[in-house]
């Protein structure tokens, strides 16, 4: 997604806050899924804005928490 966000003229940054957390999913599901939630921000993200992905384990553990901010 990097080069398509140097393309519109966009930062995307990657903030993962437990790096070594493991994750019980489709990895290719999950790919797609975030794939698209990235392509979406950077359509509607103005040329010098901003799309952060970012990953956490929430407090009510087991649970991850994967968001997209635009």
């Amino acid at each position: 997604m990097q080069p398509a966000a140097e393309v519109r003229g966009v930062r995307l940054q990657v903030a993962v806050d437990a790096p070594d957390a493991a994750l019980l999913a489709d990895i290719e599901k999950l790919r797609r899924i975030l794939i698209n939630l990235l392509s979406n921000a950077l359509k509607f993200t103005p040329s010098g804005g901003r799309v952060t992905l970012s990953g956490r384990v929430s407090a009510q553990a087991p649970v991850v928490v994967i968001a997209v901010e635009d």
